[in-house]
């Protein structure tokens, strides 16, 4: 038998049972469509039907099984299931589009129909215009009762609308002129109380945790005397820093060590007392300081002996200690 006549057994198995499955492949559905209004609600389309595919089998709908259901002998209903179960292993082996002669093709997970009105069993139905009908007209009667409770409610709905709208507006607007007028022309809250509390504990402003040990007897309830005392204590501990610091650096001076003979740069300092803190922590970390004015600024470093160690091995240690854009000092002591 030839395969065009095995696609009208597929065709008409699938008009009658809606659904055709075929082994390896995939199942086949009538998918229908309602009658529907346009968007312009002024015509009326017509019911449709179209096919659908899935690679989702249900061998409930085998075609084998509906052929031999539809009168046909079961031998020829195997032999065709048997040839498209064949033709749809070569087409995935081969990756190419399963044929149903006559009727379409499967590419990929679609079915792609030689003519969509094969598979549309309304085919022939036009399209129809429509116009809404008015329904009639029916006359409404309320009785007086009715009548005139809704003009009372009407009436009530006004007296309300006047109320929250003007009413009361106005009253909050008078009684807070009231309230206005009252303060400013009364005479014991029109008084501006310029009695001023005495200042409790000025010295709380200050903080003297830091001179609490030197300063003994301070009037705190004199505030000049107090910033006086702070301003004395803040002088005598910047000469103390100056001193220690002029000390080191006379002391660097008097240094006449023919072997430490290169500096390691590892700051430049504005404030004397970070340069003095660069000072300590060179100086406890066993290193032999050095200091310079440079530019207005202090500079602070470390002597070495450049003749038995590395210049580019020291920096790189200074750096990883101090300062990691610490450089070498050009002049040599």
């Amino acid at each position: 038998m030839h395969k065009q006549s095995y696609s009208q057994y597929f065709y008409r198995v699938l008009l009658d049972f809606r659904k055709v499955n075929i082994p390896g492949l995939g199942l086949f559905a009538l998918e229908h469509l309602p009658a529907e209004l346009s968007l312009d609600k002024q015509k009326l389309n017509p019911p449709s039907s179209r096919i659908q595919f899935n690679v989702f089998e249900d061998t409930r709908f085998n075609i084998s099984k509906l052929l031999i259901e539809a009168g046909l002998d079961a031998g020829l209903s195997h032999g065709i299931e048997k040839y498209y179960e064949a033709q749809a292993k070569i087409s995935q082996d081969n990756d190419v589009p399963f044929v149903l002669e006559g009727l379409g093709k499967v590419i990929a997970t679609s079915f792609l129909p030689d003519d969509d009105s094969l598979f549309n069993i309304y085919d022939g139905l036009e399209q129809i215009k429509v116009s809404p009908l008015a329904s009639g007209f029916k006359n409404i009667v309320h009785d007086e009762e009715y009548l005139y409770n809704l003009a009372k409610s009407q009436s009530s709905k006004d007296k309300s609308s006047f109320t929250s709208q003007f009413l009361w507006p106005f009253i909050i607007a008078l009684v807070t002129l009231f309230v206005i007028l009252f303060w400013i022309f009364s005479p014991k809250l029109g008084q501006i109380d310029t009695i001023q509390k005495p200042i409790k504990n000025e010295a709380e402003l200050v903080d003297t945790s830091w001179v609490e040990d030197t300063i003994t007897t301070i009037d705190y309830n004199n505030v000049d005397t107090l910033i006086t005392a702070l301003d004395k204590e803040k002088q005598e501990k910047q000469t103390s820093s100056n001193k220690d610091l002029n000390a080191v650096e006379e002391i660097n001076k008097n240094l006449k060590s023919e072997d430490e003979n290169c500096i390691i740069i590892v700051g430049a300092f504005k404030n004397t007392v970070n340069a003095q803190r660069m000072i300590k922590n060179i100086t406890q970390k066993g290193y032999q300081t050095f200091t310079s004015e440079h530019q207005g600024l202090k500079r602070v470093g470390v002597r070495y002996n450049c003749q038995n160690i590395s210049p580019e091995a020291f920096k790189a240690k200074m750096r990883a200690q101090f300062n990691n854009e610490a450089w070498s000092l050009s002049d040599t002591i």
